[in-house]
């Protein structure tokens, strides 16, 4: 479910809800912090930038601040009052508490009953390229299990090294649904699927693989067609299938490539058990970097 929530664009009392139901535990991408864990004092201030550096600094991920948690996991909501601690005042602390800043932390407020002092903040934070990022306290902290940890020499000098490889990442990822056109005697639906990559370092990237698989379309009758000659198709021992593609030339700094598309044909008495049911999983292995993430079909489909 984090993966799943880690793509989101958009963010409501609902997903908060949701990870409280489900009991999500805490991991190296997720924590929760209570409304006690934001106010003005320094020692506050360099709490939050140690915890926001240490995601950074890893894998990246999601902090959420006004739910409180027993034995990790979560259990209610814990309000921040945002008449008081702004959504802007948040971001100031972050800016001048971590160095150096860290791009693209977002912050999505969430007011329960739209009422500003029943605010819930959710943090989304990027693996950085360009860390190590150093506390306010002049030292530089990681995630480890459940909590942000300092960091050895030797990891520090080790994390340098990320901004002088090429790193790609997801951009985009959509579907386009083909129905039947009206009068056609068609018993199938089809469904193009578009894959978007981007070179997010400053590195020239030459070599990058994607591969795509599903999951619960077992019994469902899906043919899965491509006409681009470098992709791969097999069948996994999970007994998944799995499309592989590879980019066909350097990826530039900062340049968004379309790695992947492919066409699903499903028979019209499956298509909506396949929507609902069918999960896509990827994995991106670039020349530093292996990412993975999944997505519902039923959430692509929007």
């Amino acid at each position: 479910m984090i993966k799943s929530l880690f793509n989101k664009n958009e963010y409501s009392e609902e997903d908060l809800n949701d990870l409280i139901l489900t009991g999500i535990e805490e991991s190296l991408n997720l924590d929760y912090k209570s409304a006690r864990a934001l106010d003005k004092s320094d020692h506050k201030k360099i709490e939050l930038a140690k915890d926001i550096s240490a995601f950074a600094n890893s894998n990246g991920g999601i902090i959420i601040y006004g739910i409180e948690e027993q034995e990790h996991k979560p259990v209610e909501f814990s309000f921040v009052d945002g008449t008081f601690l702004t959504k802007e005042w948040l971001e100031n602390v972050i800016d001048s508490n971590i160095y150096p800043r860290i791009q693209n932390v977002q912050i999505f407020p969430i007011r329960i009953d739209n009422q500003l002092s029943k605010t819930i903040y959710l943090l989304k934070i990027q693996e950085s390229i360009h860390a190590p990022h150093m506390s306010a306290d002049k030292k530089y902290y990681r995630r480890y299990n459940f909590k942000s940890v300092p960091m050895e020499e030797y990891e520090v000098r080790n994390l340098y090294n990320r901004y002088s490889h090429a790193e790609m990442n997801f951009y985009s990822i959509w579907t386009k649904k083909i129905d039947p056109v009206e009068g056609e005697d068609s018993l199938n639906t089809k469904i193009k699927v578009f894959i978007h990559i981007k070179n997010i370092s400053q590195t020239l990237e030459k070599h990058c693989k994607l591969e795509a698989s599903f999951s619960g379309i077992e019994n469902l009758g899906v043919v899965i067609t491509y006409q681009d000659p470098n992709i791969n198709q097999r069948l996994s021992s999970e007994k998944k299938v799995v499309i592989t593609s590879y980019n066909v030339s350097p990826i530039f700094p900062d340049e968004e490539i379309s790695i992947l598309r492919f066409e699903l044909e499903i028979e019209n008495l499956y298509v909506q058990k396949f929507i609902q049911n069918a999960v896509l999983e990827l994995k991106l292995f670039d020349s530093s970097t292996t990412k993975t993430t999944e997505h519902i079909f039923s959430e692509l489909m929007k």
